[in-house]
């Protein structure tokens, strides 16, 4: 069994061009085709802004997309784990993607912890990126994996990825 465990797809026009130009076309229909063609069972799509009102379906999973430059207040924090545990309480949501090297935050920031303690509430994953971004304006001293291993000893019911 084949699982794509992280994909981006989203309905934003830029991501529609980038498929037309790899020769597909961004439409559920048209993944859940290639899915089929390539033997896929299912994919994980890393949370993207549009995650709850679009990328579900057959085949789809997702983690929800927590995005620092929210967290910035603590009403910020309230909204976003409002958000969280609304996704997190749907089937279709397997965990919460952290974009470190994006946001500039290390894993042990404060404003994640709640966060840890939400994903293992329910079972489900912290989904990490680490290493090197896609772009220049990324900080890869936040995006070290050694970061991950702090958080993941402080919160043993939590599993990390």
């Amino acid at each position: 069994m084949i699982i794509d465990a992280h994909l981006h797809y989203s309905c934003h026009e830029h991501m529609g061009k980038i498929a037309l130009e790899a020769g597909h076309v961004n439409t559920p229909e048209h993944l859940a085709q290639v899915f089929r063609d390539c033997g896929v069972a299912a994919g994980v799509v890393m949370g993207n802004e549009d995650t709850l009102d679009r990328q579900t379906g057959p085949r789809l999973y997702f983690c929800f997309g927590l995005r620092g430059e929210r967290l910035k207040s603590r009403e910020g924090v309230s909204v976003e784990l409002e958000r969280a545990e609304k996704a997190l309480g749907t089937p279709e949501c397997v965990g919460i993607k952290i974009y470190l090297g994006y946001d500039y935050r290390y894993p042990a920031d404060g404003a994640f912890l709640p966060f840890y303690e939400l994903a293992g509430a329910h079972g489900k994953a912290v989904v990490f990126h680490t290493g090197d971004t896609s772009g220049s304006r990324g900080k890869v001293k936040y995006a070290h994996p050694l970061g991950v291993d702090e958080v993941a000893v402080d919160f043993p019911k939590t599993q990390f990825v």
